[in-house]
This record gives C-alpha cells, structure tokens and sequence, in this order.
C-alpha cells in the first residue's frame, strides 16, 4: 500500500479491517480486506494514517510472535492508534501513531462485459521479473496470448537534446497458462497502459502470502484495469485507469 499512497485509509467493521491507499495522481487504488484474525474486537471505525510510520513498525517481524493493534480512548484530544508487537521471548514492543480524519476510499469497478484473465500469482510475476528501468507497461492481450513489455518514450530526448536509448524488454505468455482466459475483446487484439510500481508491489505481496489466485479484469485501451487476488481471510485489490 506504501507503493501506491502516502496516507493509509482505516476502515473497521463488526466482521473485518479494511485498509486502502489511493495515489497523488488518482490513478492507481489499492484496497485489503483482513477477515482473518486470532481475537478481533471493533465496532464502526475509520481514520486516515501516514504510511511510512506503519512501514517502519512493521519492519522487522521475524522475532514477533503476535501482532496487536488498537485505538487509545478516544476521548483523548489526539487519539492515536497503537501497533504492538509481541515478541517470542516476551518483550513488547509499542508504537503510537497519530491518525486523522478523512473521506472513507473506496473504487467500484464494472465487471459487466469485461475479459478476464486468472492463474496463479506466480504465473504474472514471471512475466515481470525480467522487465526494469521503466515506470510504465505495455500489456497486448490477444485472443490466444498475453505480452508485456516496458514503455518508453521515443521522443523522449536528455538534457543536451539527444534522443534516449533505452533497453525494451518484451515478455509473453499462452493462454493455455491460465486457469481462466476470457478475452472478449477485437481479434486483433487491445493495448493497455499501466504503472509498472504498483503492479510489481501487488504481485510481491501475492507471491508472499500466496495468494491462491490472481485475475486480471478490463473493457479496453483508456478504461480502467482491475487486478484481484484471494486467500483465506483476505481480498486484495488494484484498479487502475
């Protein structure tokens, strides 16, 4: 979530914790759903928290046996929401943030009539590992196959007016690969444009919980793009337009 926002939206429910990050350019909306805890308490809630605070508390957990989160009473005059991390050999450790107020974040994407594309996380994730120094994506999705490559500017000149020369890596992938290839889209086939980071942290995270499948949802070229992953107890999601 730290790759897409600077500030985490907390949402809290009677069944689960909801946590979402939207870019400064409102291009890119990232939203968890955790369903899955050992003790959970909480009644309607929500605020707003930097990301880098909670990044860096959540830093080193190999040593931390449980992990408690909380809100101060909030009769306090700033409230502050407080990470605890228990370690396996009894040492606690706290740390207090301080939260605000803010809109509640939330993205709808229309999957009526869309293509669809599911497989295991592992099977996106190899099509990227061999793509660098680039900000953006090129994916060609084609009736029978999906390829991505790094965008570059061709006009795109430095400082002394020389065009750049910069290295286009370009991957591809049958659709016999996945689990489900629904594209609905012209036989030619349809270009998307994407950023590159939030898509690499995405699949990061999937390939680290392992996740149990990872879809990828969209109508067309300048429409948004949604990518969905599921496990026991937990929902992600990445719309991009």
């Amino acid at each position: 979530l730290g790759r897409v926002g600077a500030e985490l939206s907390l949402v809290a429910s009677d069944q689960a914790l909801h946590i979402r990050a939207l870019n400064a350019a409102k291009s890119a909306f990232m939203a968890f759903k955790f369903a899955n805890f050992d003790d959970f308490e909480a009644t309607e809630f929500s605020c707003t928290i930097l990301a880098k605070p909670v990044a860096s508390c959540l830093k080193n957990l190999r040593s931390v046996a449980r992990l408690r989160i909380y809100l101060e009473d909030d009769s306090s005059p700033e409230p502050h929401l407080v990470f605890q991390l228990i370690s396996a050999n009894g040492v606690v450790r706290c740390h207090r943030l301080t939260i605000g107020d803010g809109e509640v974040l939330h993205a709808v994407f229309d999957d009526s009539g869309c293509s669809r594309l599911v497989g295991p996380p592992v099977t996106f994730s190899n099509l990227l590992e061999h793509i660098h120094g680039t900000d953006e994506l090129v994916a060609t999705v084609l009736p029978t196959s999906l390829k991505l490559k790094s965008f570059h500017n061709p006009n795109l000149a430095d400082r002394k007016g020389r065009l750049q020369k910069a290295l286009q890596t370009e991957m591809s992938i049958a659709h016999g690969e996945f689990d489900e290839y629904e594209y609905l889209g012209p036989e030619e086939g349809m270009q998307l444009v994407f950023c590159f980071r939030e898509v690499r942290a995405l699949m990061s995270f999937c390939d680290a919980v392992e996740a149990d499948h990872l879809s990828m949802q969209f109508h067309r070229g300048g429409k948004p793009l949604q990518f969905a992953a599921q496990k026991e107890g937990l929902e992600i999601e990445l719309i991009m337009s």
